[in-house]
C-alpha cells in the first residue's frame, strides 16, 4: 500500500485533499449557468455572451487532456497536481473581476487545471494508493457529484443574498483551501517502493503511441460514449419531458432524481470492479448494458406524460451512465501499471470523450427541432448503447493496455 496500515497525520490530509479536490472538480462549471442572468444584468452583457463560460471548460478538456501527461512527466506529478489546484484557485480570483474579460481569463485558467485534474487523479491512485483505488476512486467520485448538488440547492438562496460574486467567492475559498492542504500533505508524501512508481518524477518516458493502441480506443469508447449520453440527456430531456406535457415540478425532481443516483454508485461500483475476476467483469457489464439496453427500449414509447415512466426512464439512464463512467475511471488505474501509462490513458479517453460529448447535444437539439418525437433519436441511442457494452466488453480482454 501507499501509506502503512495505521493511518498517519499525511495519509489523513491525502484523503482530506482527494476529497477537497472530488469537491471542486464540477461546481466552477455547473454553477455558473444557475447565475447568467444577474451575472449579466450586473456586467451590462447580454445572457448570450456568457454562454461561452460554460462553452470554454469543456473544449479545454477537449484540447488539455491529451497533453496533461506531458506535464505531469515535465514537472512530476506532485507538482503538476498543485499547479492545477492552483490555476483554479487562481482562475477563480480572476472571476471576480470587473468585466468580462477577467471572467472569461479566469475560466481559461480553470478550465486548464480542471482538464489536468480529471487526467491526474486515476494517475495518483496508481501512483500512491494501488491497493486503495476503489477506495479513492469512490471518495473523489462521491465528492463530484456531492459538489454539484450542494450547489445546484444552495445557489438559487443565496444568490440575493450575497449577490453572483459572494458565491464566486465560495468558489475560490474551495481550491485555496484544498491547494494549502494538499501543499502540505504532499511533503509528506513518498512513493513506493517498485521501480515503476519511484520513477514517477523522471523525464525518459518510452512513447506509448496511445492513439495507435486499439485496446486503448475501447476505454476511449467507454468513456466517450457514457458522456455523450450525459451531456445529452442534461441538456435536453427536461425539454422533451416538457414535450410530452410533464409539470416542471415533475420534471425538476426527476432530473434530480438522474443526479442523485450517481452517488451510491460511486461507492458501490469501484470497490466492486476490484474484486472482481474477469468473468465477474463481463457479469457486471452484462448487468449494465442490460439496464442501458431496457431504458433505449423505454425511449421508443415516450409518448407519455405518466411520472412513473419517466423517473423509471431517469433512474435507468442515471444507473447506465454512472456505472460506465465508475468503470472506466476505475479501470484506468487497473489496466495501467504505472502512473505515467494512467495519465496517458486517462487523457485520451478523456479527449476523445468530451469531442464526442460536444457533439451530442447539438446534433439532438437539430434533430428534436425538425421532430421532437421522432425515430432517428430513439435508434440512435439504441445505437450508442449497444456501441458501449461493446466497448466496456472489449476492456475486459487484455490485462493491461500497454
Amino acid at each position: 500500500m501507499g501509506w502503512k496500515n495505521k493511518p498517519t497525520q499525511g495519509s489523513l490530509l491525502i484523503m482530506v485533499s482527494v476529497l477537497l479536490i472530488g469537491l471542486m472538480m464540477r461546481v466552477p462549471i455547473t454553477t455558473v449557468p444557475l447565475m447568467l442572468t444577474e451575472m449579466a444584468a450586473n456586467l451590462q452583457v447580454q445572457p448570450i455572451e456568457l454562454s461561452v463560460l460554460t462553452t470554454i471548460p469543456l473544449l479545454l478538456f477537449v484540447v488539455a487532456a491529451n497533453f496533461a501527461a506531458r506535464t505531469m512527466v515535465w514537472l512530476g506529478l506532485k507538482r503538476a497536481l498543485t499547479l492545477s489546484i492552483a490555476l483554479i484557485a487562481i482562475g477563480g480570483i480572476l472571476r471576480l473581476g470587473p468585466n468580462l474579460t477577467w471572467l472569461i481569463v479566469g475560466t481559461i485558467l480553470i478550465g486548464l487545471g480542471l482538464a489536468h485534474i480529471n487526467v491526474y487523479l486515476p494517475a495518483f491512485v496508481t501512483a500512491y494508493a494501488p491497493q486503495r483505488a476503489a477506495v479513492y476512486t469512490s471518495m473523489y467520485s462521491l465528492m463530484m457529484m456531492l459538489g454539484v448538488a450542494i450547489f445546484n440547492l444552495m445557489t438559487a438562496p443565496l444568490l440575493p443574498l450575497a449577490g453572483w460574486r459572494g458565491i464566486m467567492s465560495i468558489l475560490v475559498a474551495i481550491p485555496a483551501l484544498t491547494l494549502v492542504i494538499w501543499w502540505y500533505a504532499s511533503r509528506q508524501l513518498s512513493l513506493h517502493e517498485r521501480p515503476s512508481q519511484s520513477e514517477v518524477d523522471r523525464n525518459d518516458r518510452p512513447a506509448l503511441h496511445v492513439w495507435r493502441n486499439p485496446r486503448a480506443w475501447a476505454f476511449l469508447g467507454v468513456f466517450g460514449l457514457q458522456a455523450l449520453i450525459n451531456y445529452t440527456l442534461v441538456a435536453w430531456m427536461p425539454t422533451l419531458m416538457a414535450y410530452h406535457q410533464l409539470a416542471k415540478t415533475d420534471i425538476a425532481w426527476i432530473m434530480a432524481l438522474y443526479s442523485v443516483m450517481g452517488m451510491p454508485l460511486s461507492i458501490l461500483v469501484p470497490n466492486l470492479i476490484v474484486r472482481l475476476s474477469q468473468r465477474g467483469l463481463v457479469a457486471f457489464i452484462s448487468f449494465a448494458s442490460l439496464i442501458a439496453f431496457n431504458s433505449a427500449l423505454m425511449m421508443f414509447f415516450q409518448a407519455t406524460n405518466s411520472v412513473i415512466f419517466w423517473a423509471i426512464l431517469l433512474v435507468s439512464i442515471g444507473f447506465t451512465t454512472g456505472s460506465f463512467f465508475l468503470y472506466a475511471m476505475t479501470m484506468f488505474t487497473q489496466k495501467t501499471e504505472t502512473p505515467y501509462e494512467t495519465a496517458t490513458l486517462s487523457g485520451m479517453a478523456q479527449t476523445g470523450g468530451y469531442i464526442l460529448a460536444a457533439l451530442g447535444p447539438t446534433l439532438y437539439g437539430q434533430a428534436f427541432v425538425h421532430d421532437p418525437n421522432g425515430l432517428i433519436q430513439k435508434w440512435v441511442y439504441l445505437g450508442v448503447v449497444l456501441l458501449l457494452g461493446l466497448a466496456a466488453f472489449s476492456t475486459t480482454r487484455a490485462k493491461h493496455i500497454f
